[in-house]
């Protein structure tokens, strides 16, 4: 077997086992990443939501499969907690939240934000708003890991929005890989359809995990 077929099988794996660590059912909360849509990144940022209800897994779950975007509102509290953090670099926020309020379709101007500008000035945005947040333009993009382990929450969120790309926009046949590797990672999650610039960031982050992982040629 050629390194091209075992390079794109090594990473549908990477994926799929990424998708299995959060499949299992395990006591406590289910972790969810909050972005940005893919297609319209600006801070390229993130916070975790931990959610606990069956309820509220199963809409969040809903959003990720379906691609709605609807505003997440939840109560949040100073402090870092080993688990909120940028998802994208593994940076620890300063802040965590303290309760899931709900999905919404419009939201307070106040609560409006983003992840990075609220670690810049913890205290003013709690003295502003009550310690709430309802960031417009972000969503639940992704589940993460059960176990809160940061370089497993980086790998889970890769390969799950990867997988969820792959879904939504159909397996196409397969086409021949070639030389460079980044290029084969591109080739072997290729659709029917040219990817989107979403879908060549998703492919290339998995391309730098899995590098590391290749024996040299």
């Amino acid at each position: 077997m050629g390194k091209a077929p075992v390079f794109r099988q090594f990473v549908l794996s990477l994926c799929a086992s990424s998708l299995l660590a959060v499949a299992n059912v395990q006591a406590g909360p289910v972790y969810f990443m909050v972005a940005e849509p893919l297609d319209s990144i600006q801070h390229f940022d993130s916070y975790v939501l931990p959610l606990f209800e069956p309820a509220d897994i199963a809409k969040a779950r809903e959003l990720i499969q379906t691609g709605q975007q609807q505003i997440v509102f939840a109560a949040i509290a100073p402090g870092a907690d080993g688990i909120n953090r940028n998802v994208y670099n593994d940076q620890l926020w300063s802040w965590h939240v303290t309760q899931f309020e709900g999905f919404g379709d419009v939201g307070i101007e106040l609560l409006d934000g983003w992840p990075t500008y609220v670690e810049s000035d913890v205290p003013g945005w709690m003295a502003n708003t009550g310690g709430h947040i309802g960031f417009w333009s972000y969503k639940v993009i992704a589940e993460l890991p059960a176990v809160p382990e940061p370089s497993t929450f980086v790998l889970g969120a890769i390969g799950g929005i990867a997988l969820i790309s792959m879904a939504r926009r159909g397996r196409g046949h397969e086409e021949e890989m070639t030389a460079t590797e980044d290029t084969e990672v591109t080739e072997s999650l290729k659709c029917s359809v040219a990817p989107t610039a979403s879908d060549a960031f998703l492919m290339l982050s998995v391309s730098s995990v899995a590098r590391s992982f290749l024996p040299s040629a």
